[in-house]
Order: C-alpha cells, then sequence, then structure tokens
C-alpha cells in the first residue's frame, strides 16, 4: 500500500479505450497479535456494458475525491483502533495518510507504524476518544493538546464502514499558531483590565486627593482646553468661570503681575500664564499673580503658581497640570508687620530725638559761661556739665 491512498473497498479505474473496467481492491492483513503483515491487493476486469455506465461514474467520482485528498491542507489520516482484553483502548495504528499529514504532525513515515511507536508518552485522551467513535460510531469534533508533538490540533473523527467498525477517519487541523495567538490575546485582555482596574483606583485616590488640598488645581490639554479642575480651583476663580476651549480663552480672565519687579501690575499677556509657558516645556514655578475671579462682585487673590507640561511616552507635551495657591492673606500678613516694623523705627527715632533735645539748653549756657574764665569753680562745673550734654 503506498502512502497517501486510501484502502477503499472498491477503487475503479476506466481504460480509455472504453473495453474493459478495471477494480482494484486493498485490504490489511494483521498476524494473531494484531500486528500489520502486508495489504492484499486484488485486481479484476471486466467488461465495459451500458449496464456498467454507473461504474464509470462511481470511478469518475473516487477519482475526485481522491484529487481533494491529496490537495487538501488539512491531515488526514485512517487509523485502526488496537484494544486491550477489557476493550479499552490500547493504541492505534496508521493505515493510510494524505500528504499533509506530516507537515501538519511531524511525524514521518507513519503508515504502518503505532502511534505508541512514534510517540511513547502520547495522551491518553486522544486513544480514549478515538475508541469511543470506534466502538459507538459516533462522530467527534473536539480541541486538544498533543503535548508530545507540541501542537493544538482541531480534530474531527468518523467511522467510515460499518462493517469495519475498528477503523476511524480522521481530519485534522493543527492550530498552534491560533490557539497560541488566542493565549496571547486573552494575556493582553486580563492585563488590559488588571491595567483598567489599577487605573480606575489610582483615579479615584486622585480625585479624593484633589478635592481635598487646599490648592487649586486645574489640567489642560495640548490646546489649553481644561479638562479637569478641583474644588478649590473653582473656589479661587468662582464657580461661574467661563468654560475655556483654547489658550485664547484666556483673554477673558484677569491677572497681573505681582511680584515687585519691573514688571509688577502689569497685566498678564496670553503667553505669560503659567498654562501657556508650560505647554511649551518652559519652566513655570513661583509665578506671584494677582488675579480678579469671576464672582459677583469679584475678589481680588494673590495666588503662587506653577505648572508642568504633560508627556506622552514619546516625550511629546500632550497637555499641562497648573496648581495656585492662595497666598493673600499671606502677603497682607506680611504687609502689616512690614508697617509695623516701620512705625516701630519711626517711633524710636522719635524718641531718641526727644531724649537728647532737653539737654541742648545746658550745653548752650555752658558755652556761654566758658565766656567769662574768671570764676574758675564755676567754669570747672560748666566744663562738666558741657562735656554730660
Amino acid at each position: 500500500m503506498t502512502r497517501g491512498h486510501l484502502p477503499l473497498c472498491g477503487e475503479h479505474a476506466a481504460l480509455t479505450d472504453g473495453e474493459c473496467i478495471w477494480r482494484v481492491e486493498h485490504a490489511p492483513v494483521h498476524d494473531e497479535s494484531g500486528e500489520l503483515v502486508c495489504v492484499r491487493q486484488t485486481v479484476t476486469a471486466c467488461k465495459a456494458a451500458p449496464e456498467n455506465a454507473s461504474s464509470a461514474t462511481l470511478s469518475d467520482s473516487e477519482l475526485r475525491y481522491r484529487t481533494l485528498f491529496e490537495q487538501i491542507n488539512q491531515g488526514f489520516c485512517i487509523i485502526e483502533m488496537l484494544f486491550h482484553e477489557d476493550g479499552t483502548a490500547a493504541d492505534y495504528r496508521f493505515l493510510t495518510v494524505n500528504p499533509a499529514f506530516e507537515a501538519q504532525t511531524g511525524l514521518v513515515s507513519a503508515t504502518g507504524r503505532t502511534m505508541l511507536e512514534l510517540a511513547p508518552h502520547h495522551e491518553r485522551h486522544w486513544f480514549e476518544t478515538y475508541g469511543e467513535v470506534a466502538r459507538t460510531g459516533m462522530p467527534a469534533h473536539f480541541q486538544n493538546e498533543a503535548a508530545m508533538l507540541e501542537r493544538w490540533y482541531d480534530v474531527h473523527a468518523f467511522r467510515l464502514d460499518p462493517s469495519r467498525p475498528n477503523q476511524v477517519a480522521v481530519l485534522f487541523s493543527d492550530i498552534t499558531e491560533q490557539r497560541n495567538a488566542e493565549q496571547r490575546r486573552k494575556r493582553s485582555e486580563r492585563g488590559a483590565r488588571a491595567a483598567a482596574l489599577l487605573a480606575e483606583a489610582a483615579t479615584r485616590r486622585l480625585d479624593a486627593l484633589l478635592e481635598v488640598v487646599p490648592v487649586g488645581i486645574v489640567v489642560s490639554d495640548r490646546n489649553g482646553a481644561i479638562e479637569r479642575e478641583n474644588r478649590m480651583f473653582a473656589q479661587l476663580w468662582g464657580k461661574d468661570h467661563p468654560t475655556r476651549t483654547t489658550l485664547a480663552d484666556l483673554g477673558s480672565w484677569k491677572a497681573r503681575w505681582a511680584d515687585h519687579s519691573a514688571r509688577h501690575g502689569q497685566v498678564l499677556e496670553l503667553a505669560d500664564w503659567t498654562t501657556a509657558r508650560a505647554l511649551r516645556g518652559e519652566e513655570a514655578v513661583g509665578d506671584l499673580l494677582e488675579i480678579e475671579s469671576f464672582d459677583e462682585p469679584p475678589v481680588r487673590r494673590v495666588l503662587l503658581s506653577s505648572g508642568a507640561p504633560i508627556r506622552d511616552e514619546n516625550g511629546e507635551i500632550t497637555g499641562a497640570v497648573v496648581a495656585q495657591l492662595d497666598i493673600t492673606e499671606r502677603i497682607a500678613a506680611e504687609e502689616e508687620l512690614l508697617l509695623a516694623a516701620k512705625r516701630k523705627d519711626e517711633f524710636l527715632a522719635m524718641l531718641s530725638h526727644e531724649l537728647r533735645n532737653p539737654l541742648a539748653p545746658i550745653a548752650s549756657a555752658a558755652d556761654l559761661i566758658r565766656v567769662f574764665p574768671n570764676d574758675e569753680e564755676k567754669s570747672s562745673r560748666v566744663v562738666y556739665a558741657g562735656r554730660s550734654a
């Protein structure tokens, strides 16, 4: 029996002259132990006659099936089940295989050999499944792993001929790559779900943090549109502050420099805003600004404003985050301290002046007495008084 040929009960071939139809029959021969000894081939011939037209049609049909058998990409084989005396499946022998069999399994020269000869540790479930098909005649479709072959298969198993119950036809495809791809996809999905859960938990923590910090925080996209702001930011600028969709919308927001530099008191230009500078990738730390809120009536506040760009994995700027701390009360307290210190200095200067001025007349009188040097005793007292003054 040649590899790739089905052991069909009747394999026909019609001569081109139409005079004879040849009938070829293959049948395996086993010894007492069940081992395959040989394959018997019987060839008979008969004259063609009109009543044999159906046989010629059958030959054409078998030829088409033979072509399909040899051309399909799926592996195909016919196996003969071998059973123990107690009826359990022991092994199976490959009676015939198609050309795709070797590529699908990696098994070479399988025809006539048993599975355990080719793969001694082949899993038991394969024998049990095929044995069940042979015993019951019920077809089976399943996907399973052949660990010894390091492959996964999609398998259709069915009994071909009820008169040969131990023979099972197996049509199968190697789905290892699809299986691995599916496993990678599932792992990726599990990883994505886990990452999403972590991100969601991190977002909840961030939300809680943003709502309790005494700092106004606003996150903008690459165009300057507000994506997120916390409660304190809305409180600083007024709950009804206008929606900002681009940096240009900052034109309606009011702020002046309050850093006591040469620009102190100047209105912020669009490019000077902390968000704009952060979106350009510039350092924006500790800007002192005096703002006017959108409350009714407007409230003036002094803010310490800092910002930083938000970058993606490639380092590209995708947005900006700005934090603003209200230091109005602190600035007012510092100004009060400066005013108090100034008043103290003025008071001490005045007190010093007042303490020294009462002695000025005494010093003048002493100068006059020194003009009359006749009285030595008085002169010495005047000199002492003048020195003391």
